[in-house]
């Protein structure tokens, strides 16, 4: 009596015919009820488990005969994420697996000049030289030829598509002939529709047809927009009727979880900020801080009259460091405001459009509190609370640095703009944290990497150091909380 079997891992078909008193695979492979299994697999030794067979009666005159060869099920397909763990642009079969992911750091991506590197080699591409590229390697012992294709996408914390372009299809190449390894180019995770609508070098080369720039929504285009709580997945479809296999892994360490949350206390002084300019500064500055791993979490507007002594003849706030004026707001500020917090203050200004008290004053008493105040009508684009707010979680003052970062450059970014003939906002000018005083910010236990500076508790406020110099016992800060 026939029977059905389903092969699993390690099945051969002269096993599976030993198995059932068969006297040889042909037995198995010729029988007229396994026709469609023939049509689907027509090289006999690429069987895969998952694949159902029919098992004819032994006592059936099949003509069939033994041959002594064996035929092996070939092993599932298989797809990982795996880093550059020795950070020569080159992976292959031996990387582990990596089990997170993190957000491009842009920490490599440009040159002298300040332009960006993208060309097609991997040591001369602002993807493939970040300190936190991936790269998705699939193993198909199935696989024919020297490439295979993926499909890659975010998701948000609830598992829905985040980032899902209408074509997400990424090319792997084979390692070495016959290997059946195949890996990507590096690939990259941003936090924003500016950075993800750059336009990246694929790595590949002709006579593929997507050698070249690729455009945000065209298949090999190797960045993501991601969110701090979300995830990655890539998709791999073996050929025939195998199913298809996918990884997924969670942006950042969630176990210990390495991200962070700063809570913010929010003034409208004279209410005259809208919501929408509140949201927008918070949003763009999440936009920044989320690549190192930290959000920053506003609490509601409370509307308050500005003290008639903090500003001047036309009703605007003149503060700057122990002045007059800021003694008037800090006299009104403090009363409400517990120790150890921030409050950003939005706030009609003149003299500045912001700034953040950083040192200790002789005339007012902060204790541990800071204050970033955020002058009304600023262009979204220049960021100015995202800058802000790195005084503070560094206890750092400003010094010269180039113009695509956004810590420490005192320089506005529409400056920056008009000097270069570049139009703000671009992925060049004031949006990148410092990846410096550490090789490895992966790795960095001690939040020794500029990168890592907000995970750091620092054990005095006085003096801010205006400077890049190596961490030490007033770098970092009280008010950043487990995520």
């Amino acid at each position: 009596m026939s029977r059905c079997y389903t092969v699993v891992q390690d099945d051969n078909l002269t096993v599976i015919a030993r198995r059932f008193g068969l006297r040889g695979w042909r037995a198995i492979y010729d029988h007229p009820w396994n026709a469609a299994f023939r049509r689907r697999r027509p090289n006999p030794d690429l069987i895969h488990p998952g694949d159902i067979i029919c098992i004819p009666d032994p006592n059936e005159a099949t003509g069939t005969r033994s041959f002594d060869f064996i035929r092996r099920a070939v092993a599932a397909a298989r797809i990982d994420i795996i880093e550059d763990t020795d950070n020569d642009q080159v992976v292959g079969a031996t990387e582990p697996a990596a089990a997170l992911v993190r957000i491009g750091l842009w920490d490599r991506a440009f040159d002298a000049s300040g332009n960006l590197r993208n060309g097609v080699a991997e040591a001369s591409n602002f993807i493939g030289r970040d300190s936190r590229r991936f790269y998705f390697r699939v193993r198909d012992p199935g696989a024919a030829g020297n490439t295979v294709n993926i499909e890659w996408r975010t998701l948000l914390a609830n598992g829905s598509d985040d980032d899902a372009p209408a074509n997400p299809r990424l090319t792997l190449t084979q390692t070495a002939a016959g290997s059946h390894v195949f890996v990507s180019k590096a690939v990259m995770l941003v936090t924003n529709d500016l950075d993800a609508g750059q336009a990246a070098n694929s790595g590949l080369s002709a006579p593929n047809p997507d050698a070249g720039t690729r455009n945000r929504g065209q298949s090999n285009h190797r960045l993501r927009r991601a969110r701090l709580d979300g995830l990655v997945q890539a998709t791999y479809r073996p050929s025939g009727a195998a199913s298809p296999v996918r990884v997924t892994r969670p942006l950042f360490s969630r176990s210990p979880d390495e991200r962070r949350r700063l809570p913010a206390r929010v003034i409208n002084y004279g209410s005259a900020a809208t919501a929408a300019y509140i949201n927008g500064q918070f949003n763009e500055a999440n936009r920044i801080w989320n690549v190192v791993g930290l959000q920053v979490d506003p609490g509601a507007a409370t509307n308050r009259a500005v003290p008639a002594a903090a500003t001047n003849g036309a009703g605007q706030y003149s503060g700057s460091h122990d002045n007059a004026q800021e003694v008037a707001a800090m006299a009104d500020l403090l009363p409400i405001t517990p120790d150890d917090t921030l409050t950003v203050v939005f706030v009609s200004m003149v003299g500045s459009n912001a700034y953040t008290t950083v040192a200790q004053r002789l005339n007012s008493a902060l204790g541990n509190r800071f204050f970033v105040f955020i002058n009304l009508g600023l262009p979204l684009s220049g960021t100015t609370l995202a800058h802000e707010l790195h005084h503070l979680i560094f206890n750092r003052f400003d010094t010269a640095v180039s113009d695509e970062f956004i810590s420490f450059n005192t320089t506005p970014a529409a400056n920056i703009g008009t000097a270069r003939g570049i139009a703000i906002p671009d992925v060049r000018i004031r949006r990148r944290i410092h990846q410096q005083n550490n090789p490895t910010p992966n790795q960095d236990f001690c939040a020794d990497n500029i990168t890592n500076w907000h995970r750091r508790t620092r054990l005095t406020r006085d003096p801010a150091l205006a400077s890049l110099a190596a961490a030490d016992d007033t770098t970092g800060n009280t008010l950043v909380r487990p995520f």
